[in-house]
C-alpha cells in the first residue's frame, strides 16, 4: 500500500515558458499578455524576446500588474531556463554542460525550456534523426533522474 504526499505549493504551479520569437510587435505582446492569463501561470520564462533591455513597465504590461508574489513555503528551488543550442558539436557540449549541473543542484531543481534536441523519435516531426546526440541526451536525462513534464499547447514548433 502506498500513500499519496499532503499537496504541497509546487501540485498547483503552472509555468509557461514560450519562445516568443520577438516581443517588439504590439500584437504579440497583447498575444503573450493574453496567455499569461489564460494559463494563469505562476512561472512564467519568456526566450528569443529579442528585447535589448525590458524595464518594470514591460514586465508589468506583459505579465500583469500584480504578477510577481512571494507564497513561500519554506521549501528551495533552482529553476533553470535553458535555449538549446542547434549544431551537432554544440549540442554535445550542452550535454556534458546539463551532467554536470547535478553536483551543483540540490534537491529540488526543474530545468525546462527548448533543449533543441529529443529522445524519443515520437518527438520528430521528419524522419532526420541523429540516434548518437538522441542516446547521449537519454542518458543525461537518466544520470540527473530528470522527467519530462506533460506539455500543453503545440506539439512540435516547426
Amino acid at each position: 500500500m502506498t500513500t499519496t504526499p499532503p499537496p504541497t505549493a509546487c501540485d498547483s504551479t503552472r509555468l509557461l515558458c514560450w519562445n516568443v520569437c520577438g516581443l517588439n510587435n504590439p500584437a504579440r505582446r497583447a498575444a503573450v499578455r493574453a496567455m499569461v492569463d489564460n494559463s494563469r501561470a505562476s512561472i512564467v520564462c519568456l526566450q528569443e524576446t529579442k528585447l535589448q533591455a525590458i524595464s518594470g513597465a514591460d514586465v508589468a504590461g506583459l505579465l500583469g500588474p500584480d504578477f510577481a508574489s512571494d507564497f513561500a513555503d519554506g521549501s528551495s528551488w533552482n529553476l533553470i531556463g535553458v535555449y538549446g543550442p542547434q549544431g551537432d558539436s554544440e549540442k554535445m557540449a550542452f550535454i556534458q554542460e546539463l551532467r554536470a549541473l547535478a553536483s551543483s543542484q540540490g534537491p529540488n531543481w526543474l530545468i525546462f525550456g527548448n533543449f533543441n534536441l529529443i529522445y524519443k523519435v515520437a518527438d520528430k516531426n521528419n524522419t532526420l534523426l541523429n540516434r548518437r546526440l538522441m542516446g547521449s541526451f537519454k542518458r543525461a536525462l537518466d544520470v540527473l533522474s530528470l522527467k519530462e513534464l506533460r506539455l500543453f499547447g503545440k506539439r512540435f514548433t516547426w
